[in-house]
């Protein structure tokens, strides 16, 4: 006759081998990524009709075509995500994102911009030389019980590029791009060449722009004086 402690042992065997075969097929499942529509937080005087992003998700490297919904994941795939913003007098930060379902998101990224799910994805790096585009690199491996998809969305802010305070307050800086490689090519936002040279308020009108269409005095006030301390340093007079 079998012990008591016989049995319960037979039972926990029977029990982890279940668990773990259902664990085991869980991670195996080949899963589609719905890609949810981006939410804007739009700066004043721009509307969504303004904005043209777009939201991709990429095997293995950005430099692969786009997946669509057909296409599947592994637990193991690499994946890279892509933002990419055609307005050239917004700077984009990647923020909100999360994966899983609706009703239960797992969020990655956060509202600073970093990732909060290291194990899983990056923090979002950035084009430089436009400041509209950012890219991830990660594995989603959130699985939902009896689905075989899992939902993706994410929230961009902006700043229009002559806004300094907005693009300052913007820029993440996440723990995880504090290598000496990326800590080199870290660079201020507001001081690229392509943001200075678009906002010179002698060279060129989009700074002019960005003035009139100001709502706040303050901010005005602020730019103005900015401004007479930018001509006065750069010895145009």
């Amino acid at each position: 006759m079998r012990s008591t402690g016989g049995v319960f042992f037979i039972f926990l065997f029977y029990f982890i081998k279940i668990g773990f075969g259902d664990y085991t097929k869980l991670i195996n499942t080949e899963t589609h990524v719905v890609v949810e529509p981006l939410k804007y937080m739009l700066p004043r005087n721009v509307t969504p009709s303004d904005i043209n992003c777009k939201f991709t998700i990429h095997k293995e490297s950005c430099k692969n075509p786009p997946m669509s919904e057909f296409d599947t994941i592994l637990w193991h795939t690499t994946v890279c995500l892509k933002w990419k913003c055609n307005e050239p007098k917004l700077i984009i930060k990647v923020n909100k994102c999360w994966t899983g379902s609706l009703n239960n998101p797992i969020f990655i990224i956060g509202p600073d911009g970093c990732t909060v799910e290291g194990s899983m994805v990056k923090s979002p790096l950035y084009n430089l030389i436009n400041l509209n585009e950012a890219q991830s690199y990660g594995r989603l491996s959130v699985r939902l019980y009896g689905k075989n998809y899992i939902h993706l969305g994410c929230s961009i802010s902006f700043c229009h590029i002559c806004d300094k305070v907005c693009i300052d307050r913007s820029q993440p800086i996440c723990d995880d791009h504090k290598s000496d490689e990326e800590l080199k090519i870290r660079r201020v936002w507001s001081q690229l060449p392509h943001v200075l040279n678009y906002c010179d308020p002698v060279k060129d009108e989009h700074f002019l722009e960005f003035l009139t269409s100001s709502t706040s005095r303050k901010s005005q006030l602020t730019i103005i004086f900015i401004s007479i301390i930018y001509i006065i340093n750069n010895n145009y007079f």
